[in-house]
């Protein structure tokens, strides 16, 4: 029968989401290597590096999690068992099944689907510090600008 809908969309949005984030950096990398002038190539660097810092801050965080969700609900989709229950052959397996709700007569005995999504803080680090460098660019390059005379 395969995945509900649902899942392939969040599946879609992750897949979709990572290669957003490949373009935007593409397009940054471009945007540096454009001819211009030496004197505005500061400026161009560090609003290139601003956008792959916000791109990938942005970006690598919510491809994880849309991956995440939709690798949740397809592991619960496609792993959870149906159609065949495990009968208890004694009456005290049966009071320990009631004791305990994650064990019960249909899945006592077998692994339950689960997997966690998880969020990686790498691309938000790597995001923050491309930021951190564009703002050092920006720092530097109005220390090097000439001071006006005094009056």
């Amino acid at each position: 029968m395969g995945l509900s809908l649902a899942t392939r969309l969040w599946l879609a949005a992750g897949a979709l989401a990572h290669a957003a984030v490949g373009v935007l950096l593409g397009i940054t990398v471009l945007r540096i290597c454009r001819g211009g002038t030496t004197t505005s190539f500061p400026l161009r660097l560090a609003g290139s590096l601003r956008m792959a810092g916000i791109t990938v801050l942005v970006g690598g965080v919510a491809w994880q999690v849309l991956s995440g969700i939709g690798q949740a609900q397809a592991a619960r989709e496609s792993l959870f068992v149906s159609g065949f229950t495990m009968v208890h052959a004694d009456a005290d397996a049966d009071a320990d099944a009631a004791a305990d709700p994650d064990r019960t007569p249909s899945n006592a005995g077998l692994p339950l689907p689960g997997v966690m999504p998880s969020v990686e803080f790498t691309p938000a680090l790597i995001g923050l510090a491309l930021l951190g460098t564009s703002a050092a660019v920006v720092h530097h390059g109005r220390r090097d600008e000439p001071v006006p005379p005094s009056p």
